[in-house]
């Protein structure tokens, strides 16, 4: 099944993701297009963002203090969320198959992926 065509404003927002290059909240991409002059308001970049997760542009986690973090890799990967600066970075780990085998043993249940957000401070903070 082929992806529906992108409006303008959503393909904004998938290449000014793709430019800057790491994960965003949805305040964070609707402060990032104000910045640049767009007037798209919170309301509408929400839906945008479900939008292009809904339909395979997008792959977002979920955190438990930021809510969603939207990004544009879809290779199974880990995430380091820095605790000063609340930025989020992927981590250059392998993507470990095996604790999904491991926890459907423990509890039972079909596991078909899991996602790991390490937390703590990044060295740009650490070192300022």
């Amino acid at each position: 099944m082929s992806k529906p065509k992108l409006s303008k404003k959503r393909q904004m927002i998938i290449d000014m993701m793709k430019a800057k290059k790491r994960h965003m909240t949805a305040d964070q991409v609707h402060t990032e297009l104000k910045e640049s002059g767009d007037t798209m308001g919170i309301a509408t970049v929400y839906r945008n963002l479900n939008y292009l997760y809904e339909h395979g542009y997008l792959n977002r986690v979920q955190h438990h203090t930021l809510g969603y973090i939207y990004d544009v890799s879809f290779e199974k990967h880990y995430h380091f969320k820095c605790n000063v600066c609340g930025k989020v970075s992927d981590l250059d780990v392998k993507y470990q198959d095996f604790l999904n085998e491991m926890v459907k043993e423990e509890i039972g249940s079909d596991i078909v992926s899991h996602d790991i957000i390490f937390e703590g401070v990044c060295n740009e903070c650490k070192n300022s």
